[in-house]
């Protein structure tokens, strides 16, 4: 059977299960997305308080501009408790020459006491409340 792209995006598009599967897989992505947007507002915040606006901590990796500034505030919020993506956020954004000998970096983070589980589970449903 070779079906082109096109005939076979059409033929998903008329499917019932296959459009259903892509409402859950999106009402899951804006869930987390929210989430997220909620457990690390208060790092935004600092961060745009200090002169950088971003949305979210991973607006800094692999950013091209400066933010020696800002060290301290990821430091810090290494020690408090955070979604493992908003922390793996701060540590990666961490990862540069110019960070090693802040003072304030002591790799104790504060993880939350969880192993990974789905998007679904109580425990993030509590964390949006």
């Amino acid at each position: 059977m070779d079906e082109k792209l096109d005939d076979v995006m059409r033929r998903l598009s008329q499917d019932p299960k296959y459009q259903e599967m892509k409402r859950q897989q999106e009402e899951k992505r804006q869930f987390f997305k929210k989430l997220l947007e909620k457990d690390e507002k208060d790092l935004v915040t600092e961060l745009r308080a200090n002169g950088r606006f971003v949305d979210s901590v991973w607006d800094l990796v692999n950013s091209e501009n400066d933010y020696d500034d800002c060290l301290p505030i990821l430091a810090s919020h290494l020690k408090k408790p955070h979604h493992p993506r908003v922390t793996e956020g701060g540590v990666r954004a961490l990862s540069i020459p110019s960070a090693i000998g802040t003072s304030d970096l002591r790799f104790n983070f504060a993880m939350p006491k969880i192993s990974f589980v789905s998007v679904g589970s109580s425990y993030f449903s509590s964390r949006l409340r």
